[in-house]
């Protein structure tokens, strides 16, 4: 369920990766893993330990050391995307919801990093999660289709309490203590509140009988869309935020608005309350805003602003820092009275394109994202040093390594040529491809590149004056791929049209053309020997082919079960083929037999590209789930 990285630990796996290469037993295994769902509210956890950050990162869970980017452990559950993340207050126990037809929600214990409960009660999605104060009680909802709310027993795992959720539907839910009595004692009853649907609703529960009913908040003529709630420290008062860049306070005993506060542009995506009073909230315009004061007298303090939309606060235990999550991929670090926000890391917002390394580095390598972004990564402390953004271009479909710089073919059908040290663009193909770039690679002797086309075409460039050397039509779909042979003579190309095509690029001619029988092909990889050429596509098997003959020479069937192969590539050393597909399964394969070594488990959508470190030690993928996973290859 879980998997942990910290310096010890590196030095005692390359003891055993000695071992197991003594014994001819490769494995791999998740180093670390690049992604945070930043778009996904209160995604983000500082835990009471001090040292540790939790948060969602597709459908993994993710406890990272603050000090040490290498120190991850990984929570895998899940079988799709995380919608919700919640933490205990003293940090003991973790819940995470998340959507499809197993809309399961999980209770882990950290201290462990085990399974603690598995809820299966909600259909199509969990909405959001909250423990109570205490711990001892756990409430779940359900999304617009599910629209149940249940009350979980955190020492059994039975349910306390179930009813239909209201508001519907709601979005939002947070313990507020216990109700208080008139003399304000602390009473058996528990409260929570609930958002959503323009409504904030109270909840009160009694657990010994289970009763749960509701009640409406009067809002007077204030109608929003409530995207974040939370108490102050003493449970007097509520804190609602909005879309409109404001957010209300509303007296827990009256249930009435007491006042509303002016923020930012943009919404207010996200509200803590501080121990020592005051608030502290999040913007759709970047801006983190602290409010000091009492109750509802609060004033507007202190602002500091960070790239991309605030979805996530959570504070330290001693209150003097802050972890702020941003719909951009950032993770940020502000110290709190002085509001000031130091990057912790970078990480893609969106899904993950393409991914490749420069020849003969190891520890750098290179990214497409779907916010129109190529990074350049460094594997020593998981930073981002070079990073080219291009607007209005679409995503970045295929790249690959020059020389001194990175190509990429972009939906928009330009070929970008970006500095690998700057990210400066230095030059541009207009029109490369009608309907948009699909694959592209880069000869081995760094003087041309091939590209391939939405059209179906394929096309030879001249790197130093970007000039058209040849085009090859015969494909009638898409090209999804295309390779060079290591003399530069010939190439290979395949396409949904279920065909390959082995061209002359001396004499721009078709050479062989071979057809798969069934489905179109989705990646290729060309062997050492030069001959043998593997493909995978919807056929949902690994082919292998020989350019000598016009049938497969072999097959693994099934390959990725009842899913297409997206991706494919050959260790430098010749010995492994690894391959993900729409599974979200890294495989590994033995390439001479065609033997699975390991299923990789970590990807919660679709694996998108994949890439082996020049020195084999390392396999990078990328996938639809935006993120980046970083496999140790142990042979």
């Amino acid at each position: 369920v879980s998997t942990q990285s910290t310096g010890y630990q590196r030095r005692v796996r390359e003891f055993w990766r000695r071992q197991m290469a003594d014994t001819n037993s490769p494995s791999v295994e998740l180093e670390h893993a690049i992604g945070y769902s930043g778009r996904l509210a209160r995604s983000l956890y500082y835990h009471p330990n001090g040292k540790d950050a939790v948060y969602v990162s597709g459908g993994c869970i993710v406890i990272c050391d603050l000090a040490d980017p290498h120190n991850q452990i990984f929570l895998r559950g899940h079988d799709g995307p995380i919608t919700c993340l919640t933490m205990s207050a003293s940090g003991r126990y973790l819940c995470s919801g998340q959507s499809g037809v197993n809309a399961d929600v999980i209770v882990w214990n950290f201290e462990s990093k085990t399974l603690l409960h598995r809820f299966t009660v909600h259909d199509s999605g969990v909405a959001d999660v909250s423990f109570s104060d205490d711990e001892r009680l756990l409430a779940t909802v359900g999304d617009v289709v599910d629209k149940q709310i249940y009350v979980w027993d955190m020492s059994n795992g039975s349910v306390v309490a179930n009813k239909y959720a209201s508001p519907d539907p709601t979005s939002v839910i947070c313990w507020g203590g216990h109700q208080k009595d008139i003399k304000k004692r602390a009473t058996q009853n528990y409260v929570l509140c609930a958002i959503g649907s323009k409504e904030v609703r109270l909840w009160t529960l009694d657990p010994y009988s289970g009763d749960l009913s509701a009640e409406s908040c009067n809002l007077g003529a204030q109608v929003r869309d409530w995207t974040d709630v939370a108490f102050s420290a003493d449970k007097d008062f509520m804190y609602a935020a909005s879309t409109t860049g404001d957010f209300i306070c509303i007296q827990v005993r009256s249930l009435i608005i007491r006042s509303i506060f002016s923020v930012c542009s943009g919404g207010c995506t996200s509200l803590i309350a501080l121990p020592q009073g005051g608030v502290l909230v999040g913007g759709g315009d970047g801006s983190i805003t602290m409010f000091s004061g009492q109750g509802e007298a609060l004033v507007d303090d202190r602002r500091v602003f960070v790239t991309g939309g605030v979805n996530a606060l959570s504070l330290s235990a001693d209150g003097t820092h802050c972890l702020a999550g941003s719909s951009q991929g950032y993770i940020y670090s502000v110290t709190i009275p002085e509001m000031v926000a130091n990057l912790h890391s970078e990480n893609p917002p969106a899904a993950v394109t393409c991914v490749g390394f420069p020849i003969g580095v190891s520890d750098r390598f290179a990214t497409g994202c779907a916010d129109g972004t190529i990074r350049v990564w460094d594997l020593n402390d998981y930073s981002v040093p070079t990073r080219a953004f291009v607007r209005d271009g679409g995503e970045p479909v295929c790249l690959d390594y020059a020389i001194e710089c990175i190509l990429s073919g972009w939906q928009d059908g330009l070929i970008r040529c970006h500095d690998c040290e700057t990210g400066e663009m230095l030059w541009q193909i207009q029109e490369a491809h009608r309907g948009g770039v699909t694959a592209l690679r880069v000869s081995h002797n760094q003087r041309f590149f091939i590209s391939g086309g939405q059209e179906g075409d394929v096309r030879v460039w001249d790197i130093k004056s970007r000039e058209m050397v040849c085009n090859l039509k015969e494909h009638k779909q898409v090209v999804t791929q295309v390779v060079c042979f290591a003399d530069d003579t010939l190439a290979l190309s395949c396409s949904r049209d279920k065909s390959i095509m082995c061209w002359d690029l001396r004499d721009a001619c078709r050479i062989t053309g071979l057809v798969q029988k069934m489905g179109g092909i989705n990646c290729l990889a060309l062997c050492a020997d030069q001959n043998t050429f593997l493909t995978g596509g919807q056929e949902k098997k690994i082919t292998y082919w020989d350019v000598r003959e016009p049938d497969p020479v072999q097959t693994i069937d099934p390959a990725h079960v009842d899913a297409e192969a997206m991706c494919m590539t050959i260790s430098h050393s010749g010995e492994y083929l690894a391959t993900g597909g729409t599974d979200q399964q890294v495989k590994l394969w033995k390439l001479s037999t065609g033997e699975l070594i390991v299923d990789g488990t970590g990807h919660s959508a679709t694996v998108n590209g994949l890439a082996f470190s020049p020195d084999d030690r390392q396999l990078i993928s990328v996938g639809d789930d935006g993120n980046i996973l970083v496999w140790n290859v142990y042979e």
